[in-house]
């Protein structure tokens, strides 16, 4: 199952301060995805669809699944959020996500749909 979430005030400037979100976003469940992204984008649009569609869902052949989100230009603090995101995960791209598992960074990407999303983890659990 998916669970959503938004990302707090605290848990961004966190990630500005150390590089790197805290344990408790990225270790919440074995299986992590933070989506950074601004609310205008289309790829936004239809990724955020699909996701709609996907909370809450029992879904046998997928992982559970916590993911977190940030329309981060809708914060007080976009213009620092944006700098960080680009020099620091080196990503320029909209929505972007990262990928976790067991708390370690297991790949990122850009917009992608429900299959290439779940996909990411079970790659993640051959290679880990």
């Amino acid at each position: 199952m998916l669970r959503r979430q938004s990302l707090s005030e605290n848990d961004c400037r966190y990630a500005m301060s150390h590089g790197e979100f805290g344990d408790d976003v990225i270790s919440s469940r074995r299986y992590v995805a933070i989506i950074l992204t601004q609310g205008w984008c289309p790829d936004w649009a239809w990724m955020k669809g699909w996701l709609d569609r996907e909370a809450g869902r029992e879904k046998g052949e997928h992982p559970d699944i916590d993911v977190y989100e940030l329309e981060y230009n809708k914060t007080p603090y976009f213009d620092e959020f944006r700098g960080f995101k680009e020099r620091t995960f080196k990503n320029f791209q909209i929505p972007y996500v990262r990928f976790y598992i067991d708390g370690q960074l297991s790949s990122d990407s850009n917009q992608l749909g429900a299959d290439a999303f779940y996909a990411r983890f079970r790659e993640g659990q051959r290679s880990g």
